[in-house]
Formats: structure tokens, sequence, C-alpha cells
């Protein structure tokens, strides 16, 4: 659900930001409603996350941040009302997993960019992914939602025409099919996640 600041926040900025940057929302009716899930998109700009949180209509996305802006109350409370939560990276994959986990397990929703980095300028199928995301996706049993970024030159810019598709989720039993989270390949994982956000290319 979409509450308190950050909805005051997506209400005044949500609409011009897609506007500014020329954003078409496709598949918008693919976003489950009623649960949580993980997000997973391509990574094309530093702007992907601002973008794809106005796109999103039912829920407030949670993204992962250094645990050093939540030092301090004020800056603290800041980050966390825009949906961001901290991460210790000094011990990176094991703290954002359990903590990624633990955000989906309580009914947030998280979004992650499989690739890891920005691949800014090039398409997304040739680019590498992380198996972190199979690896969250295998614990925290909750469905998939596949997105794509997509313009001609794979960067985000004023005005330029931009497309954000939302697929149709993964649910969990299409990820484990034998219903285990533990002893299952993640980079496998991985792989169909971000094959299914790659195939959203096609759609119009």
């Amino acid at each position: 659900m979409i509450t308190g600041f950050y909805r005051v926040l997506k209400a005044i900025f949500g609409k011009p930001l897609l506007w500014l940057f020329g954003i078409r929302v496709i598949g918008g009716e693919n976003e489950p409603k009623d649960t949580s899930y993980l997000l997973c998109s391509n990574h094309i700009g530093a702007l992907d996350p601002f973008c794809i949180a106005a796109a999103i209509k039912h829920h407030k996305l949670c993204f992962m941040a250094k645990k050093e802006l939540f030092k301090h109350k004020l800056p603290a409370a800041f980050f966390r009302s825009l949906g961001a939560y901290p991460i210790d990276r000094s011990g990176a994959n094991v703290s954002a997993v359990k903590g990624t986990v633990r955000m989906l397990q309580e009914g947030h929703c998280t979004a992650m960019f499989p690739q890891g980095t920005r691949h800014s300028g090039v398409h997304p199928s040739g680019t590498p992914i992380k198996s972190g995301v199979g690896l969250i996706a295998a614990r925290a049993k909750v469905p998939v939602l596949p997105v794509m970024i997509r313009n001609d030159q794979w960067k985000i810019g004023i005005f330029r025409r931009t497309e954000i598709i939302i697929g149709e989720p993964i649910h969990p039993e299409e990820l484990l099919p034998q219903g285990d989270g533990e002893h299952v390949n993640y980079s496998e994982v991985s792989r169909l996640i971000f094959d299914r956000i790659c195939a959203l290319e096609e759609k119009r």
C-alpha cells in the first residue's frame, strides 16, 4: 500500500516525472495489488528507481541504500519514507540477501536490478547478471514482477520517448518447480527472471 509522506511525494512528483522523461507505462494492470513482490528491471540509468517508482501505482517500492545514510535520525527517517532500507556493504552479499528477504516476507515490495549496475546505451540482453536476485527470489518465495525500461538509445533523457513495460508476475512455483528454495541453481533462477525481462521488449 502507498501511505503517508510517500503518497504525498508521489502525488506531487510522479506524473511530472513521467512527463518530463517522456515515459509511457505499459502493462500496469499486471502489478499485484494484494501481495508483496520482488520487482526486477533492467538498469539503464541513475534515474531508473525514481521512474519505476512513479510508474508503479499500488505499492510503495523499497530499494537498498548504504547504511551510512541512516546514521542520523532525521536523514534516516527521510530515506525510510522514500522506501530506502539500509544495507551493510562491508558484508554486502549476506546483508543484502537477508535484508531484502526480510522486507519481502514482512509484506513490503522491493525492487532490484539483476545486472547489479547500470548498463547505459547497450541492449540489456548481452549484459552480465548477478545470481543474488535468484537467491533472494528463491528464499523469499514471493512473485517476481519483471519490468523493462526501453527506448531507442537505452538511456533515460529529458523528453526522450521511453517505455516502462510491466510484465506478468512470475510465481514462486515457476521459479522453484520443486518448491525448494534451498537446493536450486540461483544463477539459473536469475537467468530465467532476466530472460523474462528481455522478452518484454516485444510488448507494445
